[in-house]
């Protein structure tokens, strides 16, 4: 939930053809029938698992349908195996070939196995045309290969079905305004909250797949005003925070004080601290909003108030696991904001104005392009509009 802001100036088992199986079957059949014979030792199952823990839920970003998940290999490394590519395959009718990863691709999405989860895991980040249907079902190809005699393993499996009757939610502006800066934003290679897999009894989850870290941009292109030493001095810091969808709060946590920007936290940070003081919203539908960081004593909410789309939840602040004032948010399955699988989410329109680079002062790209229930880039700067307004000079 820590920000690098602008303001810091930023199946399926080893694969045997059918002609094979049914040689070894007739030689065993054969040599059953000859006496005294010694019989003949089928090869063991190369024990290798690929799991999708979490199926992926379509919706637009940057214009193009995306499905973003990851796949979980079991770890073949005393296998003897090397890792080569990963195909994804439609699972419809035509069985098209929808992503590739090998070599330097497939190593820039590949978190090894640690402390965390035994597991490879492939980050998975697949953008289809809209002139292209999402596929009900996912398939998965995982190619091996022997490290002493080079021969080739292929693992296929981890059909996943993508869900018909779930879809992103469409969610109202989380903050008013213009110059929101998307930061540690959806994009494969953010680290940050993309590659923030936790494990809980054994499970991986993602709760921040789609984390978001709103920082607000003045009109002088930078994140604060002057040095940036204070929170006042953060053009951002006391905006209203707004309920992004009617809902319940069913957890909020105050009395934990402002970081200094850019200073180590004020509180020692741990699961119960990381989000400083916060809301949690249960919107329906099994979803729930989280927003974190929150100034102390700004809530303006309690547990089991029913809030209205856009309401005044608390004031944008720099508490828990925070350098800067930012508004840390995402939305997640579950009701642990960070043992719970994160979901994608779109708003209902803003206006894209560009996009920044860490440590350069900004300056508007072009005329500002509308957006219309699509989910931010990761370093793009937006205006939000109020749902139903269109006011483009």
């Amino acid at each position: 939930m820590d920000t690098h802001s602008v303001g810091s100036h930023r199946h399926a088992a080893c694969r045997f053809s059918c002609r094979t199986l049914l040689a070894v079957f007739g030689l065993l059949l054969g040599v059953g029938m000859l006496p005294g014979a010694e019989p003949v030792p089928i090869p063991p199952p190369v024990p290798l698992a690929l799991t999708v823990p979490a199926p992926p839920l379509p919706v637009t970003w940057r214009g193009d349908d995306l499905l973003a998940y990851e796949l979980h290999i079991s770890d073949f490394r005393t296998l003897g195996l090397e890792l080569l590519q990963v195909d994804i395959f439609s699972d419809d009718t035509d069985g098209k070939r929808l992503a590739s990863f090998k070599g330097d691709g497939l190593a820039k999405c590949l978190r090894l196995p640690d402390r965390i989860s035994p597991d490879y895991t492939v980050f998975i980040w697949i953008t289809l045309k809209t002139l292209h249907a999402v596929p009900a079902a996912l398939y998965h190809r995982v190619t091996f290969r022997y490290v002493d005699s080079d021969e080739r393993l292929i693992r296929e499996g981890a059909r996943t079905v993508i869900d018909p009757d779930r879809h992103r939610p469409v969610l109202s502006p989380p903050l008013r305004g213009s110059g929101w800066f998307v930061g540690n934003g959806p994009q494969n290679q953010d680290h940050h909250h993309r590659w923030s897999l936790m494990t809980y009894n054994g499970n991986p989850y993602i709760a921040q797949r789609f984390g978001i870290d709103w920082v607000q941009i003045g009109p002088d292109g930078w994140a604060y005003r002057t040095d940036g030493k204070t929170n006042e001095d953060w053009y951002g810091y006391g905006n209203d925070l707004l309920a992004v969808a009617d809902g319940i709060v069913v957890d909020a946590k105050d009395g934990i004080p402002d970081n200094l920007p850019n200073q180590p936290p004020v509180v020692t940070i741990n699961s119960q601290t990381a989000g400083g003081n916060f809301v949690l919203l249960d919107i329906g539908d099994g979803y729930f909003a989280f927003y974190a960081h929150l100034i102390p004593g700004s809530k303006t909410v309690q547990i089991g108030d029913r809030v209205a789309r856009g309401q005044v939840l608390g004031k944008l602040g720099n508490t828990g696991a925070s350098t800067g004032p930012h508004l840390h948010f995402h939305l997640y399955t579950g009701r642990d904001p960070l043992f719970s699988e994160g979901v994608p989410y779109a708003f209902t329109r803003y206006l894209l104005l560009g996009s920044a680079v860490i440590d350069q002062q900004w300056h508007p790209s072009g005329s500002p392009v509308l957006r219309v229930e699509e989910m931010p880039a990761d370093m793009q700067v937006l205006e939000f509009l109020d749902d139903g307004v269109l006011d483009i000079d």
